[in-house]
């Protein structure tokens, strides 16, 4: 398959680095760690790799108010990426996978492996040695999160969270939540070690931690060209992870009494 990229004459040029592949995301520290890793998975088949990376904002990073569960499977965070795509001015799209409306707008071209595709619980120091309150603020932006905090905490109050990695995590230590959840892979990406976390029971969204990559020209290529980091079906490896805790052993681990 690499030998066939080489030779193709549309993508031999992207192949030996004489013409740069223009990749667009989001502007975040996370959508440009995304990138990161995607360029770095590509080196490793196409050393001589040539990017350009362009950044812009989202619906979804301009409107921080809007209730995630509001505008689930739309293309919130996907639109101004995919415009860049769409008016030739980027090539590829890379979106956190999850991302992505229901159904693309765009052609998905690949989608990477899960860096993993668990959620964390984040949560206050003072809960290290006491228990949480009877009635915990709990930070949650997705009907699915606030499921497993229900099912962790019975009585707690499920509140809307918006924004960045960082900016959640500012939230939680300013004291408006007292834990919230976060995707582990979005920790690993930024380089961020919570000091008081723990493993959320599943299930986990299938596609949390993957990458998806769009395009709207050159489909069958750009298939070929990014085959060797695109899996095939990215559901199956997830399988053995969704089993891996249950609610009743994650509370025990925490240590509250609810």
């Amino acid at each position: 398959m690499l030998s066939a990229c080489y030779s193709d004459p549309f993508l031999s040029d992207f192949c030996l680095g004489k013409r740069p592949l223009r990749l667009a995301s989001r502007k975040s520290a996370l959508a440009k760690a995304q990138v990161q890793e995607c360029v770095y998975l590509l080196r490793s088949w196409y050393p001589k790799l040539w990017i350009q990376d362009y950044t812009v904002d989202t619906q979804g990073d301009e409107d921080k108010t809007t209730p995630l569960y509001c505008v689930e499977n739309s293309n919130f965070f996907t639109d101004s990426v995919d415009d860049l795509v769409l008016r030739g001015i980027c090539h590829l799209g890379i979106h956190s996978a999850k991302d992505l409306p229901s159904p693309p707008e765009l052609p998905v071209v690949a989608i990477t492996r899960s860096l993993d595709p668990a959620d964390m619980l984040v949560y206050k120091e003072e809960y290290v040695k006491k228990p949480f309150p009877k009635n915990p603020k709990l930070g949650s932006s997705s009907p699915r999160r606030s499921a497993i905090l229900k099912s962790i905490f019975p009585r707690g109050q499920i509140l809307d969270i918006r924004g960045t990695i960082e900016e959640r995590l500012y939230q939680l230590e300013s004291g408006k939540y007292d834990a919230i959840i976060v995707a582990k892979a979005a920790l690993l990406r930024l380089h961020i070690t919570p000091p008081y976390v723990q493993k959320c029971p599943p299930p986990y969204h299938p596609l949390q931690g993957c990458l998806g990559i769009t395009a709207s020209k050159h489909i069958a290529a750009w298939k070929k060209f990014l085959s060797p980091i695109h899996v095939p079906n990215p559901f199956l490896p997830q399988v053995g992870l969704l089993l891996e805790n249950t609610p009743s052993t994650f509370k025990k681990r925490v240590g509250q009494t609810l």
